[in-house]
């Protein structure tokens, strides 16, 4: 197609003019008017073959430009489809992307897609099972919440009246939900009725304990260090070390525990003697935050009772100091998990725990004293229910009615804590 080109077409009719020329120069006394006419043929053969050419090999030069056009017109066609369609695939997964990460801020599959990943035919499916699994996230946090918004605490306090109001003397209470049956914290207020500084009892040890295992983390102590019995230390009351032989030896870690676990009266003068006497341990009580409770005497010394001098806690210091120690935010980590094992030792359990079934888990520390009418217990409940902290005080009341009640209301707040 290329060979038969226009130019050497076009010139063939020249040397057909150059011909006719000579013919009608050796003719042209007899037909003068000849060679314009043979000049006006041989246009016209020009023109019909010219015509001819055209309608044989033009047609598929200019057409088959205009088909390759066209098919690359289609090409584009089909290339701006499928761009637009990946197009519309990314803006799609990226409208998936951007409804995860507003419904859950958290979620780490909607914010690692990576812009490759956005472009495969696939991510869509997979952008909308993020989303499902998020909102599924979503839900359970939201029916947590409800749960713990469902939670009547004041019930408690219902159930805390209903239970005293027969008993004399003067009661205080404190109850705080912790943690749900997953072990998941909850904020809830704590409930807290006639919050006053009531006489301590025992009670006041937990004090003591805090202080000795703040001064044992700063490294001023060591729990190993060993203490000599002395006879002039021997005061009686409850405990076994008064009974110990004089000379016996005696780590402060073993002071620390029958102090707590049998409420030794005479292990807690020791311990404050080492300490450093009151003004350590209620500078320490003070550092914490609190000012209702405080160390004024040592155990068993009447004649400071007698003179009007008492030990003092309230409800609510006490129960924040449990709460501390359980969230392991009192002093330090390794140091509240060591009152945690101390207190997990107690054996007396005949008030609040009494009547708690066996599986049930209890840190709690008790303090009595008939001849004042004293009985308090400061509790940390944790059972497949949950964890929450409970105390009672109660002072200038009837040994027997206090017992009871105590027992009853530390099961009815255990049956009732359902968060």
């Amino acid at each position: 197609m290329h060979q038969v080109a226009s130019l050497p077409l076009e010139s063939e009719p020249d040397s057909r003019l150059e011909s006719s020329s000579q013919y009608s120069n050796s003719d042209n006394a007899k037909w003068p008017y000849m060679q314009g006419l043979v000049g006006a043929a041989l246009t016209l053969v020009v023109l019909g073959l010219g015509v001819v050419i055209y309608l044989s090999f033009g047609r598929d030069l200019f057409g088959g430009q205009g088909s390759l056009n066209q098919t690359s017109s289609s090409q584009d066609a089909v290339v701006r489809s499928q761009s637009n369609s990946v197009s519309e695939r990314h803006d799609s997964s990226e409208s998936i992307v951007s409804v995860s990460e507003s419904k859950v801020e958290s979620s780490s599959q909607a914010s690692q897609i990576s812009s490759q990943d956005l472009a495969s035919s696939s991510l869509g499916s997979k952008s909308q099972n993020s989303v499902s699994k998020e909102v599924v996230i979503e839900s359970e946090s939201s029916s947590e919440t409800n749960v713990t918004n469902n939670l009547d605490v004041q019930q408690v306090s219902r159930l805390f009246n209903s239970n005293f109001a027969s008993v004399s003397g003067q009661h205080s209470m404190y109850f705080l939900p912790l943690t749900n049956t997953s072990g998941q914290q909850l904020n809830v207020d704590p409930v807290v009725i006639n919050d006053k500084p009531i006489r301590s009892a025992s009670v006041i040890k937990l004090f003591v304990l805090a202080t000795l295992l703040e001064q044992v983390d700063k490294g001023k102590i060591t729990l190993e260090e060993t203490y000599s019995v002395a006879s002039q230390d021997v005061v009686g009351g409850t405990g076994n070390i008064q009974f110990y032989s004089p000379g016996t030896q005696l780590t402060y870690a073993d002071l620390a525990r029958e102090m707590i676990i049998n409420s030794d009266n005479m292990a807690m003068n020791v311990i404050v003697n080492r300490l450093g006497g009151f003004a350590v341990v209620n500078q320490t009580i003070q550092n914490l935050g609190y000012s209702k409770s405080s160390l004024n005497r040592k155990m068993m010394d009447f004649e400071a009772v007698n003179r009007g001098i008492d030990n003092y806690i309230s409800s609510s210091e006490v129960g924040d100091l449990l709460k501390r120690v359980y969230q392991q935010t009192l002093i330090s980590p390794q140091a509240d998990q060591k009152f945690l094992d101390i207190l997990a030792g107690q054996k007396d359990r005949t008030n609040l725990e009494a009547q708690l079934p066996a599986d049930v888990k209890t840190y709690n520390k008790t303090g009595q004293n008939a001849n004042q009418g004293v009985r308090n217990d400061a509790s940390l409940v944790v059972g497949p229910k949950g964890a929450y902290v409970l105390v009672v005080l109660s002072q200038d009341g009837s040994e027997a009615a206090q017992i009871a009640a105590m027992q009853q209301f530390g099961l009815s707040v255990y049956q009732f804590y359902q968060p």
